[in-house]
């Protein structure tokens, strides 16, 4: 079985093992916004591309062999706080491979939060190892942008990776509001649709997460990012806090120091580039911080439950 060059694209139970389905795609997929984003517009368009599903138990040699880069930084945030600008960022230097949100690896944690499976740092790691791979050629340095839910398993991943240094996104948690009261996140979905997972990634009990509007919710789980935050700084204390309002400069630069980054000045010259687009989209023009936008869309409720969490 050889692996060399295929990537995770899904992750499932399937008789009680954990198996991962690994395709080859063009290493442009990993300088998109979102990873997942862009190998699902590829297999759309490539729908005879061949796949392998791997038994993570069974075939772990396999998956080992392609391991080649270990992480050099992780990006944990909050949702709608910039972390997709920054990841766009560090991505433009050819010798680094960042990772954007890897929707195999949030479906880990998915099935950890479930209690389908159990965290295993092996597992883990075998998994997260994967990516690290030269797709293009150049690649010596391996960044992990993990979804904002994930950082409910920050310490198992810290446990994980004790030497890796890594950064943590913040924003006025009423900015964040306004965003996801538009396009919510998984917690707010589940906050909705399923409350175990909801009262899980907010560490609330099911009856207290009852009592809470939406906006209630989010902002006790914005209160809980910052609690874990602070609790995996005892872990590893190699972290960076970046502030929303601090992008992009003198952000980037803070973060190429963090994470031992000597950028040369064609470098340095691509990044303040790419910081000048649209974070998510690039291709609609050029980036505009909404701070005030958002500020002037606050409303009572949102305020009463930041006040209040």
């Amino acid at each position: 079985m050889n692996l060399k060059f295929m990537t995770p694209e899904k992750i499932y139970i399937e008789h009680e093992s954990l198996r991962v389905r690994y395709r080859k795609f063009p290493g442009s997929v990993f300088k998109r916004p979102f990873l997942v984003d862009a190998t699902q517009e590829y297999v759309s368009n490539s729908p005879t591309q061949q796949y392998t599903d791997v038994n993570l138990a069974t075939d772990k040699s396999a998956v080992q062999s392609v391991c080649a880069l270990e992480p050099k930084g992780f990006i944990f945030h909050v949702s709608r706080c910039g972390s997709t600008l920054l990841s766009q960022m560090l991505s433009t230097f050819p010798e680094n491979l960042v990772v954007a949100e890897p929707e195999p690896v949030s479906y880990y944690l998915y099935y950890c939060l479930k209690d389908r499976i159990r965290f295993d740092a092996d597992t883990f790691k075998l998994l997260l190892g994967s990516y690290g791979q030269r797709y293009n050629g150049p690649e010596t340095e391996y960044f992990v942008k993990f979804t904002s839910w994930n950082i409910t398993f920050i310490e198992e991943i810290l446990k994980a990776y004790p030497h890796v240094p890594w950064i943590f996104m913040v924003r006025d948690p009423l900015e964040i509001m306004v965003s996801n009261s538009k396009k919510p996140v998984a917690p707010i979905r589940w906050f909705k649709n399923d409350p175990f997972l909801a009262s899980r990634v907010a560490n609330l009990s099911l009856e207290a997460l009852g009592e809470l509007s939406e906006d209630g919710y989010l902002a006790k789980l914005l209160d809980q990012y910052e609690t874990r935050f602070r609790s995996a700084l005892k872990l590893n204390s190699n972290a960076l806090k970046i502030q929303y309002v601090d992008l992009p400069s003198p952000a980037i630069e803070c973060v190429m120091e963090h994470f031992g980054l000597n950028p040369d000045h064609d470098d340095l010259a691509a990044v303040h580039q790419r910081a000048l687009l649209n974070a998510k989209y690039p291709e609609q023009g050029y980036f505009l911080s909404d701070s005030a936008k958002k500020q002037a869309e606050v409303t009572h409720a949102m305020r009463l439950a930041v006040a209040s969490r």
